[in-house]
């Protein structure tokens, strides 16, 4: 039980979340939250930078295998072609609320 709890306590202490709560604090306060430009810029590499590490960590310590690299491939196949995986998605949705 000790293990769960500091691994909770590290994810919701991470950067990413921490963030994403100060966003849902600022707008639930309906806030007038501006940053700066280049603080904006800065906050933004630093958070691509800390996911793409803690991604890099991971990869690093279980290795490269089919599963990692067929994630890979769908999300490039995704990010090239963002339209069809979202439509080949919503196909099963859609049919039921669509009428003919």
């Amino acid at each position: 039980m000790h293990d769960i709890l500091n691994l909770a306590g590290s994810n919701l202490l991470s950067p990413p979340v921490l963030f994403l709560a100060l966003g849902f604090a600022a707008s639930f306060a309906r806030s007038d939250l501006e940053v700066p430009q280049a603080v904006a810029k800065a906050l933004s590499l630093y958070l691509l930078l800390a996911i793409e590490f803690k991604g890099g960590v991971a990869v690093a310590s279980h290795g490269l295998d089919a599963k990692l690299l067929s994630t890979l491939a769908a999300g490039g196949d995704a990010a090239c072609h963002p339209g069809s995986a979202a439509e080949y998605l919503s196909q099963p949705v859609a049919r039921d609320y669509i009428p003919v």
